[in-house]
């Protein structure tokens, strides 16, 4: 892209930058001043229509990064997680079952023999 912005940053005009160095400066913001020929004067870079999408893209962004913090964040449904919790730490109750009726046979075979 030209190079054909100029911007003000700390009371001193710096440039020409392109739009794509524009939107990697962080030290831009909606109410930096900017310029290029065939403007009257400075402008706010939110009142520049070719520049408005430096923040909107921005905006989007954020937008959708803090919609996968929301899902991130959000809790899973408490069925959900009794089902998994139980299923991991215990086993079905067959096994209980089939547990004890060993156990109960290995008792009586040694009582008797």
């Amino acid at each position: 892209m030209d190079k054909i912005w100029f911007i003000i940053i700390d009371n001193k005009s710096t440039g020409p930058f392109s739009y794509d160095e524009l939107r990697a400066n962080s030290g831009i913001t909606p109410d930096t001043l900017v310029w290029k020929e065939g403007f009257d004067g400075w402008k706010k870079i939110r009142d520049v229509p070719e520049l408005k999408k430096l923040f909107e893209e921005d905006s989007k962004q954020n937008d959708e990064d803090e919609n996968q913090i929301k899902l991130l964040d959000k809790d899973p449904p408490q069925d959900e997680l009794v089902l998994e919790m139980g299923e991991m730490t215990q086993p079905p109750y067959f096994i209980w079952l089939l547990l004890a009726l060993v156990s109960l046979l290995y008792v009586i075979l040694h009582l008797y023999y």
